[in-house]
């Protein structure tokens, strides 16, 4: 069968079609932060090529141990020639300063790649780099063409008063009207101000978690705390105003902001994950206590209504079309990501994935303890095939075998189809991670996999299309290794 042309979602910029680079752009990143003595790499998996890329092979400087080099990594065309580059935070570098490199066009058969440094963080222990996330294009048919970059430093002291509270970056990539890049330029830095609550800058962590789509940025500082609750957590959520560049008006999402369930509480980590698209945002917090069980776990959505987002619903196990009851440990919401059709294919719409890493699987008569899962339901309300839930875990949907401690669903990401349009029946793939499945006899080798709801007969919908050939499973290129704990680290995708 020949290869479907697939590419995962991932921030575009500089006018880009999407396409990632005629065949040779990434389908697949993930990051190894942990390789190397933790000096870090990044696989990256195409549909003609792979590699495993350090900063060594990629510039000829090698990342020193402790660099933590794919910790974070997503993907956009930076200097709009219209192949796609690779943004890869290294935030254990200068003493945990952190660094945040651009890579050109990284599968390039010519050596050494481009390789330049966007910035680092202002004090031991920014860790910049840690969150990373792109968008755009915007602007007029005719004219300047904006990507926005944004770039946290949960570990930014404020003040000695006040450390580790974060800040981000933001960055903007501008393609002129005749189509040339005019640079990559630092255009504001965000801090958690937050008038009234002084508690949530202490060890706030803003901007650990990350998300934009055009025109908007989510924030999040999960470990924030608020009033008496201790990493309890919160969003701020901000917007371009009037074609500007600057990212105004923002707006403070927690779970004291009306019309959102429950109180702040203790280890919430409201704003841990977060994705975005054009009109609907997805907050998780993986922390939250449902009834009886402890950090079950929960997710927010948010919907635009004009100029402003307002609370939708929250998902819990056991509610809104979820099956199943809330246990402890469940952790859903660890994870999310927003793609069309990823549960449901007889209705093109888009579609929301939560990861449950340490949700129990039964198989074969025997629970496995945190052998992970993913929940997929649709953004809106449907009657018919496509109104359900669907639960992704190796028991079924995907490969495998499920095995305590693989934590399906620590990380999740979305493969989308090209030729994947409304009434065609094609649908996006959630990409999941399994950092701690056992791989060829080594333990927490991790692996990655997919999953969607592709009808019969197209392509198996677990299969990703790498390297000439349809994989159900990977795992790191040049083979599993113990500990690697491979896809734990996932290129963030755009928001659509």
């Amino acid at each position: 069968m020949p290869l479907q042309h697939a590419h995962a979602v991932y921030g575009g910029g500089c006018g880009a079609d999407g396409d990632l680079g005629a065949g040779r752009g990434p389908e697949v990143v993930v990051g190894l932060p942990n390789t190397n003595a933790d000096a870090g790499a990044i696989d990256v998996w195409a549909t003609d090529r792979y590699a495993t890329l350090t900063l060594a092979s990629l510039s000829g400087t090698a990342s020193a141990a402790g660099d933590r080099f794919g910790a974070a990594v997503t993907v956009m065309d930076v200097n709009c020639d219209r192949a796609n580059d690779l943004v890869v935070g290294a935030p254990g570098a200068d003493h945990g300063r952190g660094r945040v490199y651009v890579v050109l066009d990284p599968l390039s058969d010519q050596k050494p790649a481009t390789v330049f440094v966007v910035g680092r963080g202002q004090n031991e222990g920014a860790h910049f780099g840690a969150a990373i996330a792109a968008a755009g294009p915007v602007g007029p048919d005719q004219g300047p063409l904006i990507s926005d970059l944004w770039i946290g430093a949960p570990g930014t002291d404020l003040s000695s008063a006040y450390q580790q509270e974060g800040a981000v970056n933001h960055y903007t990539s501008t393609r002129g009207g005749q189509g040339t890049w005019l640079g990559l330029d630092l255009v504001e830095t965000l801090r958690p101000e937050t008038p009234g609550v002084d508690s949530v800058l202490v060890d706030g962590h803003y901007g650990a978690a990350l998300a934009t789509s055009p025109g908007r940025v989510l924030i999040g500082a999960p470990d924030a705390g608020w009033r008496e609750a201790s990493h309890a957590g919160f969003v701020k959520e901000r917007r371009r105003v009037d074609g500007g560049a600057t990212f105004e008006h923002p707006f403070l999402w927690s779970r004291e902001t009306p019309g959102v369930p429950g109180n702040p509480t203790t280890g919430d980590r409201f704003g841990a994950s977060l994705a975005s698209s054009r009109e609907i945002s997805l907050i998780g917090a993986p922390g939250v206590d449902v009834g009886k069980a402890d950090d079950a776990g929960s997710v927010l959505m948010t919907t635009d209504v004009g100029s402003w987002s307002l609370p939708d619903r929250t998902f819990t196990y056991g509610q809104e079309g979820i099956p199943g009851k809330p246990r402890s440990g469940d952790h859903l919401g660890q994870a999310v990501a927003l793609g069309d059709n990823l549960g449901c294919a007889g209705l093109f719409q888009m579609q929301a994935a939560f990861g449950a890493p340490g949700r129990d699987v039964k198989h074969k008569g025997r629970q496995r303890d945190d052998a992970g899962a993913v929940v997929v339901v649709p953004t809106t309300n449907l009657y018919g095939e496509c109104k359900d839930a669907t639960i992704l875990d190796q028991s079924h949907e995907l490969a495998g075998t499920p095995e305590a401690g693989d934590h399906v669903g620590a990380a999740l990401g979305v493969l989308r189809y090209t030729e994947d349009v409304p009434g065609n029946g094609l649908g996006d793939r959630v990409l999941v991670g399994a950092p701690g499945e056992d791989w060829q006899g080594k333990k927490n080798a991790g692996i990655v996999q997919a999953g969607a709801a592709v009808p019969p007969g197209i392509v198996d919908p677990r299969a990703i299309p790498v390297s000439h050939s349809y994989r159900t499973s990977l795992t790191n290129s040049h083979g599993p290794r113990k500990n690697l704990r491979y896809g734990a680290v996932l290129a963030g995708e755009l928001g659509i």
